[in-house]
């Protein structure tokens, strides 16, 4: 099958082309004349260019005009980037529209992530895009050009594709403005939503406590009538458009269950999980918010299992019976079980359980070199309805730890509820979101990574273990990234 593009949809919010014509005599609110206004007193004029290659400026002013807080202003807003400043002195003597008028331009330059302002011939032009919002630029502007007698043309859009070193994007699966969203810092501050989306790295709490983590040059996404959560060190992490099964719900599949952790301590005499550490410390949830970017570093990558099971609790039942655990159980249908908080160690995945998310898909991990005939499902199971609403594709052959592999792949809500908590997990854990771990020719290997021990992202469990084939090579790990990625609106496969 092809995939349709994954081509990450654009939000942009743009103000139209507006012209200000304004003359020497302003009109007050009850309708009787001010005062005229001055303009400068000799011929100005000014062209500001900003692009990928930098800020360049050319004015010609009274008195050379383009103070030292003008140049540090727009030294700091280029980022350590390239600042070209030519100035030309008119000859005549600075006086206090002047002054005024290139202060609020340069002002209107920095605040442009690209674009053009330009003066002369007594008219003023801004075009471009901003990181922040329009109408400030807008009104400054406008307040310019009355300042200068200027007719004033103006044509700027928010700039929410740019990445900017430490901040993100939060955005809503229904396209819908986040502007009216209601947030709090980790620091206990209102936090007023730009019509971009961009905010600062950092964990958010929406109204209702659940959280929202931006992570830097990534796309968080809210779904508005999601009441799923995971939850991360205690705290419930907002999960857009998935079904979630939580530690605490009445069908719950914990290992945090006390008398799970009872009778596998009595059978196995060892834990089914244990604490992370950080430099001899260990993660004891809850976690105050604002410690959580310090933890969560903590966790570098997802592993994929297939739970070989029809279901969920078959899968728990088996891992319980061996003193094994995992964080996450995604039903065919998508529903989403939490096992175990992120917070703790799961037992998973050998020597890189200590840095590492586990998630098993539900998937009878049958090989169909071995058994090609073998149904993905028994006619005789108890969910055998329920699995025969969620069909899975056969995968090709493919060689896995030196075998040839056959496999069921996963079915189209198991996909769309992957994608949900992968950015879930990686907003909460950043090094997640470098998405499949891959080869140097961009492909997954077919076989295990040598430095297993910095591994970052997503990753196969047979590229952790050499006696393992799973997920198998019915993952279609481009699908994975697209919807790591490009969120519940990147393109379904045909």
């Amino acid at each position: 099958m092809k995939h349709a593009s994954h081509r990450r949809r654009s939000v942009t919010a743009r103000i139209p082309p507006i012209l200000f014509t304004l003359g020497l005599v302003a009109v007050g609110a009850c309708g009787q004349k001010a005062a005229p206004v001055a303009p400068p007193a000799a011929p100005m004029s000014l062209s500001f260019t900003r692009d990928a290659e930098g800020m360049r400026l050319q004015a010609v002013v009274p008195g050379g005009q383009i103070a030292a807080e003008a140049r540090d202003r727009l030294r700091e807003a280029s980022g350590g980037g390239l600042v070209e400043i030519y100035v030309r002195d008119t000859g005549a003597a600075p006086d206090a529209t002047s002054s005024a008028v290139v202060s609020a331009l340069v002002e209107i330059a920095a605040d442009l992530s690209e674009g053009r302002v330009t003066w002369a011939d007594g008219k003023l032009t801004v075009t471009g895009r901003t990181f922040g919002e329009v109408a400030p630029i807008a009104e400054r502007a406008r307040t310019a050009g009355e300042r200068a007698a200027a007719t004033v043309a103006f044509d700027v859009e928010v700039d929410v594709d740019t990445p900017v070193p430490g901040t993100g994007w939060l955005r809503r699966s229904d396209g819908e403005p986040v502007g009216a969203l209601a947030l709090t810092s980790s620091g206990g501050e209102e936090v007023a939503v730009p019509t971009s989306g961009r905010l600062p790295v950092g964990f958010y709490t929406l109204g209702d406590g659940r959280l929202l983590a931006i992570a830097d040059g990534r796309t968080t996404w809210y779904d508005a009538h999601a009441t799923g959560a995971i939850r991360v060190a205690g705290h419930p992490v907002a999960l857009d458009g998935a079904v979630v099964v939580g530690l605490d719900d009445p069908n719950a599949l914990s290992f945090q269950d006390e008398a799970v952790i009872a009778r596998v301590e009595r059978a196995l005499d060892r834990p089914i999980f244990v604490k992370r550490f950080l430099a001899h410390t260990p993660w004891t949830p809850p976690t105050p918010l604002a410690e959580l970017p310090r933890w969560t570093q903590t966790v570098s990558a997802v592993v994929l299992h297939a739970t070989a099971t029809t279901s969920p609790k078959e899968c728990f039942d088996t891992l319980t019976s061996r003193g094994l655990s995992t964080h996450f159980t995604i039903d065919v249908d998508g529903t989403v079980y939490q096992d175990l908080d992120p917070a703790y160690v799961a037992f998973h995945a050998g020597e890189v359980n200590s840095h590492t998310i586990g998630v098993d898909l539900v998937n009878p991990a049958i090989n169909l070199v071995r058994e090609p005939d073998a149904p993905p499902f028994s006619p005789d199971d108890p969910r055998a309805e329920l699995l025969a609403r969620h069909p899975r594709p056969k995968s090709k052959r493919m060689i896995i730890n030196g075998g040839r592999v056959q496999s069921y792949g996963y079915t189209e809500a198991q996909y769309s509820a992957l994608g949900s908590l992968l950015r879930a997990l990686a907003v909460a854990f950043p090094k997640v979101g470098a998405g499949a771990v891959r080869g140097p020719d961009g492909k997954v290997p077919n076989d295990i990574i040598e430095d297993t021990g910095h591994v970052e992202g997503v990753v196969a469990h047979w590229l952790l273990s050499p006696d393992h084939w799973d997920p198998g090579p019915g993952m279609d790990w481009d699908r994975l990234d697209a919807l790591l990625r490009g969120g519940p609106v990147a393109a379904p496969r045909e």
